[in-house]
């Protein structure tokens, strides 16, 4: 959860008042204080609004509530250390009413919910050289494995052409005969393009914290993946050298990811200075049907 923008910044918010003011009590002027210097990096997250400020709240509710007396230090430290089951089991708590979380079955391994609905797919099946048909069908086994031990209450498992199609083992061409299906990961972009110096360096980095949020529908051109920031679209990214795309692909962003760099020399001397320095860059990830 810290290499998410809104979280690792918020955590940065909180070390820079820990070390101006140092560790105390969770309390409202404290939250001022950090909610002001985080609103001050002019990221995404901060600057929208009540939203913003209802994330930040949230997160601080929930240090107070699993911590007899807490302080700053342990807010910083929950966060840093905080995984996206985690959070779920303490959002869970004190969330009364049902929230729809669509998904991927990739990005929900290891979660529950009381209501699960696994709808019918639209990847190829058993079209995939190299592999022999039982180890395919195994795969596919596996993975509705995962898709139904979400759930804790009911389960609804609706069979489409393609379940049909594993349960009969008969090949299957779907969607991905057209163009293929990213799921939000890192390894589907060249992840360490929207820091290089020569591709907008500084500037580009500082656009994405402010301008590129989750769920924005991004354009491909080629490779390139196009952020429209309300008069033109300017290049964000780059798709991997396996994908490309056109203008209908249909592809939203995963997530803004804080992408933590090493010192691959292959590309880390092309990094901007200040991504060298605090040792990461955001990273867009995107999802949908190229």
């Amino acid at each position: 959860m810290r290499d998410l923008r809104g979280f690792g910044s918020w955590i940065e918010a909180c070390v820079g008042t820990q070390n101006h003011r140092g560790d105390a009590l969770l309390d409202e002027a404290l939250f001022e204080e950090c909610y002001e210097k985080w609103c001050s990096y002019g990221v995404h997250e901060a600057e929208q609004g009540d939203f913003g400020l209802e994330f930040a709240q949230s997160i601080w509710r929930l240090t107070k509530r699993e911590y007899s007396y807490p302080h700053l230090s342990h807010h910083i430290e929950m966060l840093s250390q905080l995984r996206t089951s985690e959070l779920t089991r303490m959002v869970g708590i004190d969330n009364c009413s049902s929230e729809l979380v669509i998904s991927t079955i990739h990005k929900v391994k290891g979660l529950e919910y009381d209501r699960v609905v696994i709808v019918p797919s639209s990847s190829s099946l058993f079209v995939k050289k190299g592999d022999t048909l039982e180890a395919q069908a195994a795969d596919q086994a596996r993975l509705f494995y995962v898709a139904m031990t979400r759930a804790k209450h009911n389960l609804t498992f609706a069979f489409g052409d393609r379940e049909y199609a594993w349960w009969n083992r008969q090949p299957y061409d779907g969607f991905n005969a057209k163009g293929k299906i990213l799921q939000g990961s890192q390894g589907e972009v060249f992840i360490s393009w929207a820091a290089q110096s020569r591709n907008g360096g500084q500037e580009l980095q500082e656009y994405i914290a402010s301008h590129v949020a989750k769920n924005d529908f991004i354009l491909v051109r080629g490779s390139e993946l196009l952020h429209f920031d309300g008069t033109s679209h300017r290049v964000i990214g780059r798709l991997s050298k396996e994908f490309s795309g056109s203008d209908s692909s249909k592809l939203r962003v995963a997530e803004v990811y804080r992408y933590r760099q090493d010192d691959d020399k292959r590309y880390f001397e092309g990094l901007i200075g200040q991504v060298k320095n605090q040792g990461w860059s955001y990273v867009v990830l995107v999802e949908g049907t190229l």
